[in-house]
């Protein structure tokens, strides 16, 4: 995998990141690998709903000293310019794996915070052999249907 950064500055999460099409969509990423690291397992962050990559500046700076890490925003996440309508954690799951595919990732650690955490999980369970580790935090493997309204209607309204 070639990573875009071999070391950690702020200044990092102000470039465009990288845009990898799988599956006629995108998956946005900034990736940092400290030299010596590259034959590691890589951590896959994942946000939660309406958390873009710069959210995890400071998170990086620390992690990068140990792993490489991968800061990836799947359509309707982040930065990532499509809105991923119609995509739900398995659709997430496989572009990850084509992506690891493509990247010639053997394992990952994916880490998933909040929404995200049903991305890792859902990736791990349909793609053990590819996970190395994996991180959950605030878990949110579905959306009770009261909060999948109040979600609409708060996009809705900022429209």
């Amino acid at each position: 995998m070639h990573y875009q950064f071999t070391s950690y500055h702020a200044a990092h999460f102000e470039t465009e990141p990288e845009l990898i099409w799988i599956e006629e969509q995108p998956i946005a990423t900034l990736s940092f690998c400290a030299p010596g690291r590259e034959a590691q397992s890589p951590i896959v962050i994942f946000g939660g709903a309406f958390t873009n990559h710069s959210f995890f500046k400071l998170k990086t700076n620390l992690l990068m000293r140990n792993f490489p890490v991968i800061l990836m925003d799947l359509p309707g996440q982040g930065v990532n310019p499509v809105a991923g309508e119609g995509l739900g954690f398995a659709d997430f799951a496989r572009l990850l794996e084509r992506y690891c595919e493509r990247q010639q990732l053997e394992q990952i650690i994916p880490c998933g915070l909040s929404y995200g955490s049903g991305i890792a999980f859902t990736f791990a369970a349909r793609y053990p052999e590819r996970v190395a580790r994996m991180v959950l935090a605030g878990a949110a493997l579905c959306l009770r249907p009261s909060l999948k309204r109040k979600l609409k209607e708060s996009l809705r309204r900022l429209e």
